[in-house]
């Protein structure tokens, strides 16, 4: 996928989308590569390009149970950027995985000065995922009992 294709970047104005996409760092990252750690500083949104990277959090026994797997057009680490916290899950790649790294400093800068609604999709699709996260949970903890 190409960067600007991403949709991410449909959120944004062509003249913003090519302005934050001078700060974006396209990586590859090997099978099975830590990407962040739970706790860790919430520095960048990563667009999944192509590949699969798996969120997960700690478990009370210090396993890590999977929440959600993303892939290719999706995107994830927002919620740590926007609200300046730190990570809540640990990102780790599922095969070799090419991922667009965005700063969080120029994202906001840009997220500023563009209309309301681009702020508004933004935490429509953040509140979509949170929707998906709880049903895999409720449906999880239905299947326990």
């Amino acid at each position: 996928m190409n960067l600007l294709t991403h949709p991410f970047f449909t959120y944004f104005s062509d003249i913003s989308a090519r302005a934050l996409a001078e700060y974006v760092d396209e990586v590859t990252i090997n099978d099975d590569t830590l990407l962040f750690e739970e706790g860790d500083p919430s520095e960048h949104v990563y667009l999944v390009l192509e590949g699969k990277v798996e969120l997960s959090k700690k478990a009370g026994d210090n396993r890590q149970i999977s929440i959600s797997t993303v892939k290719t057009g999706d995107y994830f680490g927002e919620w740590g950027v926007l609200d300046e916290h730190p990570r809540s899950t640990r990102a780790t790649s599922r095969g070799v995985v090419r991922v667009a790294k965005i700063p969080g400093p120029p994202l906001i800068r840009i997220l500023n000065q563009e209309p309301a609604y681009v702020t508004l999709q933004l935490v429509r699709t953040l509140l979509a995922h949170l929707r998906r996260t709880n049903d895999r949970f409720v449906e999880s903890s239905i299947r326990k009992v």
